[in-house]
């Protein structure tokens, strides 16, 4: 029985004001509905993205109108379906919280906290302005006979440092018309060993609610050509390693050595010696990319071709001394395909932002970039010169859009 993870994309439009003082609402009142099956790392739950609008969609998946985007991941309901398969419509009601119990155990139909509600202008530039946290309410989703209908009512406040702007979405009882899509990459099938890889990796302080702090270390292992804008341009392959530490300003050369196995990248909070693992995330509503840990096999025109986050498995790091280690991972993909990774070297001269290491000054990572990749709204990659439009930029777990006029 395959494992998922699910994350709920909801996108509706309406003619409400953009950001200001005073709090808002937002009314939707759907009428269609996509829903995209997608694999993901949580015991005994499913994974799927929703995509629903009131509105009509653009061939490549996009609504027709400007307007307000829900986008909300969620622990679903286990079901029997493989990969790729149409689940069914997942039917119930889904409540805002972290997604499992105090036992560690995945909840059902819960709304993970850090779902957002996104704001997008008639700019035409596409690109979304206003970025509210969604932080309590509920969703439903129901059928009666063969139609299927959606309510429920969200609050969040504004992505800002000086503006915390509230905002209620309600979305009012209506019925919409589901249809089943598929995004995503082809599976490493059979696994990847990665020979003599490089390194670029960085460092940064991650932390949840701001109460819980945490040090990950993202290091990817390639074996693809790089040109000089750090970017994949030959056949190859690259795995992401995320690996989790104390948040400390200064370390010794010994304490990142030991075990690291895998812990799903869903969770909110990570603890020293913890692999995060990885899963599918919407780029865009066509196309999925594998975030977290992961290893993505590239051809030799430079495009990715095969994808596989990490769905279990383990990396074993050994301080050799004089600041040289060993890394060796094994990760296994959700049908358990192994991909393999070895690196020896001096690991802070690879890795920027790194924190400081007790007795040793002046080291600096050899690169301030991780490798970026360009697609179109469609998911395709694009290489050169970038012609006048929007883009989707990948670097490491940031994906942004790009306007180039």
């Amino acid at each position: 029985m395959k494992k998922f993870y699910l994350p709920l994309i909801l996108a509706a439009t309406c003619a409400t004001g953009i950001r200001g003082a005073e709090p808002i609402t937002v009314d939707f009142v759907p009428n269609k509905m996509q829903y995209m099956c997608k694999p993901g790392a949580l015991p005994e739950t499913d994974v799927l993205v929703f995509n629903i609008t009131e509105t009509d969609f653009y061939p490549d998946h996009t609504t027709k109108h400007p307007g307000w985007t829900l986008a909300l991941e969620a622990v679903g309901p286990l079901s029997n379906t493989e990969i790729n398969e149409d689940p069914g419509v997942p039917v119930g009601s889904y409540t805002v919280g972290i997604g499992w119990d105090d036992k560690g155990k995945y909840v059902p139909f819960t709304i993970r906290d850090y779902s957002e509600a996104r704001h997008l202008v008639d700019d035409g530039t596409d690109r979304y302005t206003d970025h509210y946290e969604i932080s309590s309410g509920n969703f439903e989703i129901t059928q009666e006979g063969d139609k299927y209908y959606i309510s429920g009512q969200l609050h969040g406040k504004a992505y800002s440092l000086t503006d915390s702007q509230e905002v209620t979405v309600n979305i009012a009882k209506a019925e919409v018309t589901p249809e089943y899509t598929f995004f995503g990459y082809p599976e490493v099938e059979d696994g990847y060993e990665l020979t003599d890889p490089g390194l670029i990796g960085s460092y940064t302080v991650r932390s949840y609610k701001n109460s819980a702090y945490w040090g990950e270390y993202n290091l990817e292992f390639y074996t693809t050509p790089l040109n000089e804008t750090v970017t994949v341009s030959g056949a190859g392959a690259i795995m992401k390693v995320v690996l989790c530490t104390a948040a400390d300003e200064e370390i010794s050369p010994e304490s990142l050595a030991g075990e690291y196995p895998h812990k799903s990248y869903l969770h909110s909070i990570y603890e020293p010696f913890d692999m995060r693992g990885g899963f599918l995330m919407e780029v865009d509503l066509t196309f999925g990319a594998t975030q977290g840990s992961r290893i993505t096999v590239y051809d030799p025109r430079g495009l990715p071709i095969k994808s596989s986050f990490a769905d279990s498995g383990v990396t074993k790091v050994t301080y050799l001394g004089d600041l040289q280690y060993r890394i060796e991972t094994d990760m296994f993909n959700q049908f358990g395909d192994v991909s393999r990774c070895v690196w020896e070297g001096p690991l802070f001269e690879h890795v920027r932002n790194a924190p400081k290491v007790a007795g040793i000054d002046g080291i600096i990572a050899d690169t301030d970039n991780a490798p970026a990749e360009y697609f179109d709204l469609s998911g395709k990659r694009v290489e050169g010169d970038l012609a006048p439009g929007i883009y989707l930029m990948r670097r490491g777990d940031t994906v942004t859009k790009q306007a180039v006029r």
